[in-house]
């Protein structure tokens, strides 16, 4: 059996009637139906507006808004964004920021910094090679705020004013844990918790887990906490492991003579270890003191 679609008196597609089913349905838009928007004489679309004003309706809650922001000249499109106070007070962005806070605003077809625009529009040139803010608060578009400099200033001034972001612990900006979280964790580790069931209670990923419960990561912590037990498979160290080739004795002497002046080619020598190994005890990157 086939569809068959009927038209209107207009000629235009109307029903859909299906033989084999014997029902009557509705296959396009009533055309007849016009926009209830005075003077618009579009097709209907949906509640009772054209595809124009719907839209409309739906970003702006009224269908006979327009969006002009676009047509506006940058200047002003711009600083409507940015919320002007006293001349040596911060003027925040007030539109889309990133998560670090910083504005962006849309110019030349990409987007920039809201801070670089500010610098922009106001001295006629990008700023180079970097726009730096002497409030150290990254929404702020106040032109006094702002100025040229370098790479290396902008990281200086971060270490001199601590705006280092934390990248341990529950301060990380990617933290899915909280330090709550880990203690209890670790509790239910000693407990005897397998790591994939710790991984689905939390919602992170195995070696997510793993790592936060051997200290590889969330390495400071306020409860100081320490496994209670050591589970096979942890890491052993010092003479505990399997390709260990010398004992504490041997590394104080490398160390004593190392520290003498002795050349570590001669401490591969007389010891029979490799470079890399001789340099690991020297420096203590292996063969720790707690070891």
């Amino acid at each position: 059996m086939t569809a068959h679609a009927l038209r209107t008196a207009s000629g235009r597609p109307g029903l859909l009637v299906h033989s084999s089913m014997q029902q009557v349905r509705r296959y396009h838009v009533d055309m007849e139906k016009t926009c209830s928007v005075p003077a618009c004489e579009r097709p209907h679309y949906g509640r009772g507006y054209c595809n124009l004003h719907y839209q409309r309706w739906r970003a702006h809650g009224d269908p006979t808004t327009k969006n002009n922001m676009r047509n506006e000249p940058a200047v002003e499109r711009f600083w409507s964004k940015v919320a002007k106070t006293g001349s040596d007070e911060c003027w925040p962005y007030t539109a889309n920021t990133t998560r670090l806070g910083y504005g962006m605003f849309h110019l030349n077809g990409r987007n920039q910094p809201a801070h670089r625009v500010a610098f922009f529009l106001t001295h006629g040139r990008w700023p180079e090679p970097h726009c730096l803010h002497s409030c150290d608060n990254p929404p702020c578009c106040n032109p006094a705020h702002l100025s040229e400099g370098t790479h290396q200033e902008n990281m200086r001034q971060m270490v001199e004013r601590d705006r280092r972001t934390p990248s341990t612990g529950e301060s990380h900006p990617a933290a899915r844990l909280t330090e709550e979280d880990l203690a209890e964790a670790r509790q239910l580790r000693d407990q005897g918790w397998k790591l994939s069931d710790l991984s689905q209670r939390y919602g992170i990923s195995l070696s997510a887990i793993g790592r936060a419960l051997q200290g590889r990561s969330w390495t400071e912590t306020s409860s100081g906490y320490k496994p209670a037990i050591k589970r096979a498979g942890a890491p052993k160290r010092g003479v505990d492991h399997p390709m260990a080739k010398v004992t504490p004795e041997i590394v104080a002497e490398i160390r004593r003579r190392a520290d003498g002046g002795e050349p570590r080619g001669l401490l591969q020598l007389a010891f029979g270890l490799s470079k890399s190994t001789i340099q690991r005890i020297v420096t203590r990157t292996g063969w720790r003191d707690d070891e």
